[in-house]
């Protein structure tokens, strides 16, 4: 498969879910919306929290979106890689709708026939206690010995803060092979299978407390998340994501300042052009959600919906990027849309092909 771009990915990813039958959810701001157990939104689950939590009734019950995340939990591996502060998270989610029997087929299906991956170079990690999700990958056609168990450590997500949903997780890695370095759990230091982990499978079931008592969520759910600088690696084959063309022009400026070369042989410039690139960037939508905040807090009045329920989409953090430049648009050539296309159903978009292809999709699954 000749290779991607990071938009062209973006594109396919929102539209491989519109035909499931989602609704796209636009990024929510990098400063979360009355959330107080997070400083910054870290993951695209976190505006669907009252909908996990049964709170709030969903609009929709399928829902896909490029959410804007910043993370520092990470931080000291920045430059590395595969580590970033500031990234894409490419994620579908379920609200008591599709679950693990739909999801797991379907990532494969986005995966080898969008991605362009080897199915044969696909490695699955799945909850020790988790048989059901081995038997569907095993269905799928994974072999068990690319089925690894592990315990909470490495497939246990959330919560994202000190409460909040969580649940068993499946992670997919691609082995890139050697010379690409690492990042299976537990393989020894000086492994370089070239495993890299890209997307992965929550199946958000609980609710944690504060003092880590797990309790069941009213339905069961699902929430992926797939960075989009890691899938333009894993897509095109790269050494790493800066790499990929949403860091190499960063670089190449960086480069032209500081009279450096990236890629010359000295690893300390190198390092230092990768954590620059990466902060900067970072930065640069920090203080974008900042001034958007600080603007929209003044102006914005909430809303409700039909039912009478909070819109998670109401917030002044949805809004202060509800029309940001080249963000989301679910459409392959990246042209204005009318406001009234951007928010339609996806369902009335769906061509008879594309819906076509959904029901063979939900029968075979």
């Amino acid at each position: 498969m000749p290779s991607r771009s990071s938009d062209q990915i973006r594109a396919d990813f929102i539209e491989f879910w519109l035909e499931m039958g989602s609704h796209l959810q636009l990024s929510s701001s990098l400063i979360p919306y009355n959330d107080p157990t997070v400083l910054l939104t870290t993951a695209g689950m976190q505006q669907f929290v009252p909908y996990f939590l049964g709170k709030e009734r969903p609009p929709h019950t399928r829902y896909v979106s490029v959410q804007k995340c910043f993370r520092t939990s990470d931080i000291d591996e920045v430059g590395d890689r595969s580590h970033l502060t500031f990234f894409e998270m490419l994620g579908n989610f379920s609200i008591g709708d599709y679950f693990k029997k739909e999801v797991i087929p379907w990532a494969l299906e986005f995966s080898t026939k969008q991605l362009g991956l080897d199915q044969e170079r696909l490695w699955i990690t799945i909850h020790e206690t988790d048989d059901e999700a081995n038997e569907i990958w095993l269905k799928a056609g994974i072999p068990q010995e690319r089925i690894k168990r592990f315990g909470d450590e490495h497939n246990w997500w959330g919560p994202p803060g000190t409460s909040g949903p969580c649940g068993p997780n499946s992670e997919l890695y691609y082995e890139q092979g050697p010379g690409f370095g690492c990042g299976f759990p537990e393989d020894p230091p000086d492994c370089d299978c070239g495993r890299l982990e890209f997307w992965n499978l929550v199946f958000m079931q609980y609710n944690q407390d504060e003092n880590g008592v797990r309790t069941l969520l009213p339905k069961k759910n699902v929430d992926t998340g797939m960075g989009l600088e890691r899938a333009a690696v894993v897509a095109n084959g790269l050494q790493s994501i800066y790499d990929t063309d949403l860091f190499q022009p960063i670089i190449a400026a960086a480069e032209s300042i500081a009279g450096v070369t990236y890629g010359g042989g000295d690893s300390d410039v190198d390092y230092a052009l990768r954590v620059l690139a990466d902060h900067a960037r970072g930065m640069t939508f920090l203080v974008q959600a900042a001034a958007s905040t600080s603007c929209a807090a003044s102006c914005a009045e909430p809303s409700t919906t039909a039912n009478g329920s909070t819109s998670i989409g109401r917030s002044w953090a949805s809004w202060s990027t509800r029309w940001s430049s080249g963000w989301v648009r679910p459409i392959r050539t990246w042209s204005p849309m009318p406001r009234a296309s951007r928010v339609s159903s996806p369902a009335k978009k769906s061509s008879s092909a594309a819906r076509s292809r959904r029901a063979q999709r939900s029968s075979s699954a």
